[in-house]
């Protein structure tokens, strides 16, 4: 019998959650957008609604503007989610740290990790 040991090299800080550091959990969209999809466009925005997010803190992947670059990860509260032209287009609103509205496209294909507050 042969003994593997795994050695995990992760440094974690107070102020990030680890669990989402290690990519843990969190909801697939890629998978949830594959699987609805395919039924019909309307299946996808109902997932995306009964998933309750206006006035939670999430963290998500942003999908780069113009073309399908992946951007950097996002932590942010909820204000409001729209639609784009297309079925893979949703905007997440958000107010920055002063207070201005933003938006951001997600990347639908990543996982979209909720906070506890």
């Amino acid at each position: 019998m042969k003994i593997v040991k795994e050695h995990i090299d992760e440094k974690f800080e107070e102020t990030t959650d680890s669990v989402r550091d290690m990519h843990i959990g969190g909801i697939d969209l890629g998978k949830a957008w594959t699987e609805t999809v395919s039924e019909g466009i309307r299946k996808w925005y109902v997932f995306l609604h009964d998933l309750n997010l206006l006035g939670k803190k999430v963290t998500v992947s942003e999908r780069l503007p113009h073309s399908n670059a992946e951007g950097p990860e996002k932590t942010l509260v909820i204000k409001d989610i729209k639609r784009g032209n297309f079925p893979s287009d949703i905007y997440f609103y958000y107010d920055d740290d002063e207070g201005k509205e933003q938006r951001i496209m997600i990347n639908v294909h990543k996982k979209l990790y909720i906070h506890d507050v």
